[in-house]
C-alpha cells in the first residue's frame, strides 16, 4: 500500500502548482501506520514539491492507537496536528457506537499527547444520539473542552442505509430524536463551547483563536487539492476524480499502471451549486458576483426571486457582496442551501 501511495503521488505531482500548505492523512484508519511508514510518504512529499515552511500535517486517529511511543514517533517525522475519534465520554455509548476504546483511554490520548508536545488537537464528538441511551451529552462535552483540546468537530448522529443501526431502526429497537430536539442541542452546544472561547467557524467546526483548520478551510474555500491512496478525491476548479475504494484494486492497478480512478467534469450549474452549498457552510458565506456569473438569465431570475425571499426570512445576510448565513443560524444552511439550488436542465 504505501509504494503505490508513493507511486501515484510521483505521477501526479505535476498536478500541484502552489506550494502545499496542508497534508492530511485520513480516511480509514491511517494511525494503523507506523511512523517509518507515514515518513516514507512525507518524504516523497516533501523531496518532490515545495512544501510551507508553517504546513499543517495532521493525522487522524484512534484513542486506542496512540501510545506514547506512537505520539513520540508521529512527533519526531514531523506531524503536527493531531484529529482525534473520541465521540463520547461515556462507555455505554462508545460501546452502542462500536467503537474499540474506552473513555479513559480518549482521555489518556489526549494528555498524552499534550504532555509530549502537541499543542494542536482537535477532536471529534457525537451529540443528538436517541434518549434511549439515557446519555448526558452537555456534561461529556463540557468535561471534554477542559481538556488540552484546541479545535472541535460535532456531528449530529446520522443513521446511514444499510448499517447496522438502520437495521437497529427499522426493529424498532431505538428511535431517532426530533428536528426540535436537535435544534436545541445544537444551540446549546453552541453556547457550551462559546463559554470556553471555542468559537464556530463552520456548521460542524469549532476552534479556539488561530486553530481554524487548513484542511477544512481549503475544501469550503474550493481550493486546489489532491487526493492520494484508496478511496481519495481530488479537486481542481473544473473536475473531481476519486479514487477505486478496494485496496488490492488500487493497489493492483497502480503498479500496472491501468486507471484507478473515476472522473467528472463540473458544469457551470455544478460549480454555482457547490459555490453555494460549501459557502453557506461557513460564516464568510460564497461571493454573490462569482456565483451569478455561473447561470443564464433563466437561472438567474430563479436565483434573485430564492435570495430575496431566504432575505426576508432572514435566513442570509449580504455583506460586501458576501451572501452568509446570519451567525446563530448556522444550522438552517442546509435549508437555505436547497433554496438556492439550480438542476440541472
Amino acid at each position: 500500500m504505501i509504494s503505490a501511495i508513493r507511486k501515484e503521488f510521483i505521477s501526479r505531482s505535476k498536478e500541484i502548482k502552489e506550494p502545499i500548505q496542508t497534508i492530511y492523512f485520513g480516511g480509514g484508519t491511517p494511525s494503523l501506520l507506523s511512523s517509518l511508514q507515514i515518513k516514507e510518504i512525507l518524504n516523497e512529499i516533501f523531496s518532490n514539491k515545495k512544501v510551507t515552511s508553517n504546513v499543517e500535517i495532521t493525522l487522524e486517529a484512534n484513542p486506542e492507537d496512540l501510545s506514547e511511543k506512537k505520539l513520540a514517533g508521529l512527533l519526531n517525522i514531523g506531524v503536527n496536528r493531531l484529529s482525534i475519534g473520541i465521540q463520547s465520554l461515556n462507555d455505554d455509548v462508545l460501546t452502542w457506537m462500536n467503537r474499540n476504546h474506552s473513555s479513559q483511554q480518549a482521555k489518556k490520548a489526549i494528555y498524552l499527547a499534550n504532555k509530549l508536545g502537541f499543542d494542536n488537537i482537535s477532536v471529534d464528538f457525537i451529540y443528538g444520539t436517541p434518549r434511549k441511551i439515557n446519555r448526558n451529552w452537555e456534561e461529556e462535552l463540557i468535561e471534554l473542552v477542559s481538556f488540552p483540546i484546541q479545535h472541535l468537530s460535532a456531528y449530529h448522529l446520522t443513521i446511514e442505509p444499510k448499517t447496522f443501526f438502520n437495521n437497529q431502526l427499522k426493529k424498532g429497537l431505538f428511535e431517532t430524536i426530533t428536528q426540535e430536539e436537535s435544534s436545541i442541542e445544537y444551540i446549546r452546544l453552541i453556547e457550551v463551547l462559546h463559554a470556553k472561547n471555542i468559537e464556530q467557524y463552520e456548521v460542524s467546526n469549532f476552534s479556539k483563536e488561530g486553530f481554524n483548520s487548513k484542511h477544512n478551510k481549503s475544501y469550503w474555500q474550493q481550493k486546489n487539492y489532491l487526493g492520494i491512496g484508496p478511496s481519495a478525491h481530488s479537486f481542481n476548479g473544473n473536475s473531481r476524480r476519486w479514487n477505486n475504494s478496494n485496496n488490492n484494486g488500487y493497489i493492483k492497478n497502480v503498479n500496472n499502471n491501468t486507471c484507478y480512478h473515476n472522473f467528472e467534469l463540473l458544469s457551470k450549474i455544478d460549480k454555482f451549486n457547490e459555490l453555494v452549498m460549501v459557502g453557506l457552510r461557513t460564516k464568510q458565506g460564497f461571493n454573490l458576483e462569482e456565483a451569478l456569473s455561473l447561470l443564464n438569465p433563466i437561472q438567474l431570475q430563479k436565483c434573485d426571486d430564492q435570495l430575496e425571499m431566504l432575505f426576508s426570512k432572514k435566513i442570509i445576510q449580504k455583506r460586501d457582496n458576501q451572501i452568509s448565513m446570519y451567525a446563530d443560524n448556522l444550522i438552517l444552511a442546509e435549508h437555505a442551501t436547497r433554496e438556492l439550488f439550480i438542476l440541472n436542465e
